[in-house]
C-alpha cells in the first residue's frame, strides 16, 4: 500500500507519519529529511539549503530522483508512507509510484503559526516534536536517540508565510486532484497527536 499525506504547513505531517508507521507497519519517506541529509560537501547543498531557508520548494525533478531511488530500497518492497510532496501540480511527472490513499489533514492559519513557532526537530536524525501537541519525555532531547533538540531553518514566521502561501495557491490544486480520483481523505487535524491518529485509522478506513 502507498500512502500521501498532505496538507498545510505544521499541520502534524512528520507526526502521523511516525505514528501511522507504527501502526500499519509500512516505512516513511520524507523528502525533506532526505534533502536536509545532503552533505554540505555536495555541489546542490548550499542551493537546496537556500531554496528551503527561504520557504521555497526545492527544484521537483532533483528531489523527484531522490524519491525514486529511495522508494526502490527493499525497506519499501511492501509499500511506504510518503510526507511532503506533491506540493504543486507538476511534481506529478517527476515522481508518482500511484497512490491508494492520500490522507488531507486540515488545519488553521491560526494553528499553523502557533505549531510551527513551537515545533522542534532532533538534531541527529530530524525526529519532529512539538511544545503544545508532542513533546519530549525528557526536557530538550529526543526520545529516540537522545540527541538535542533545534529550530528548523525554515521555522520562522516569514518562511511560514511564503509556504503558507504556496500551500494556498498550488497544493490545495493537488488537494482537488485526490478528491476528485476518490482516493482523498480530508481529516480535522486540530487536536492531539492520537486524536487525529484515530480519526485517520476510523475514516481512511486503515
Amino acid at each position: 500500500m502507498k500512502i500521501l499525506i498532505i496538507g498545510p504547513p505544521a499541520c502534524g505531517k512528520d507526526t502521523l507519519a511516525a505514528l501511522l508507521s507504527k501502526k500499519i507497519s509500512l516505512n516513511v519517506i520524507t523528502p525533506g529529511i532526505l534533502l536536509r541529509s545532503i552533505p554540505k560537501s555536495s555541489q546542490n547543498y548550499y542551493k537546496i539549503n537556500k531554496v528551503m531557508s527561504a520557504g521555497g520548494l526545492v527544484d521537483p525533478k532533483f528531489v523527484g530522483r531522490m524519491l525514486l531511488s529511495e522508494s526502490t530500497k527493499p525497506d519499501y518492497q511492501n509499500g511506504f508512507i510518503l510526507n511532503g510532496w506533491f506540493r504543486q501540480p507538476e511534481d506529478k511527472k517527476y515522481f508518482d509510484p500511484g497512490f491508494d490513499k492520500v490522507i488531507y489533514l486540515n488545519i488553521s492559519k491560526e494553528t499553523a503559526i502557533k505549531r510551527t513557532m513551537a515545533r522542534r526537530i532532533c538534531e541527529a536524525n530530524g525526529h519532529t516534536y512539538n511544545f503544545l501537541t508532542n513533546n519530549t519525555k525528557v526536557d530538550g532531547k529526543c526520545d529516540y536517540d537522545g540527541s538535542k533538540l533545534i529550530q528548523r531553518q525554515d521555522d520562522k514566521l516569514e518562511t511560514l508565510t511564503k509556504r503558507y502561501e504556496i500551500f494556498q495557491t498550488k497544493t490545495l490544486k493537488v488537494i482537488d486532484f485526490f478528491r476528485k480520483k476518490g482516493i482523498l481523505t480530508e481529516i480535522d487535524a486540530e487536536g492531539t497527536p492520537d486524536q487525529v491518529l484515530e480519526r485517520v485509522l476510523s475514516k481512511a478506513q486503515l
